[in-house]
């Protein structure tokens, strides 16, 4: 009987050590997951990043632009 109840015991051992390696693993997973999401996440703001600061330019390209063209509207006005 003592027997029985050790190995019992050793089975439920057992099962709970791979229980809590197969808890650990995916927990690994989830961690090596997240971590690709944020490395993705942080490449991506790299990107907005640089298309804002190409917005910027062009913002103040157009900005010369239009006052190019009051200037030249202006000058129109008065040699008309």
């Amino acid at each position: 009987m003592k027997e029985l109840i050790k190995e019992g015991i050793e089975k439920d051992r057992h099962r709970g050590l791979i229980i809590q390696i197969k808890v650990e693993g995916g927990i690994r997973l989830l961690l090596a997951s997240l971590e690709r999401i944020l490395v993705s996440l942080v490449l991506l703001l790299a990107s907005l990043e640089r298309i804002l600061k190409s917005l910027v330019l062009l913002l103040a390209s157009l900005e010369r632009i239009l006052k190019s063209l009051v200037l030249l509207l202006a000058s129109l006005e008065r040699y008309s």
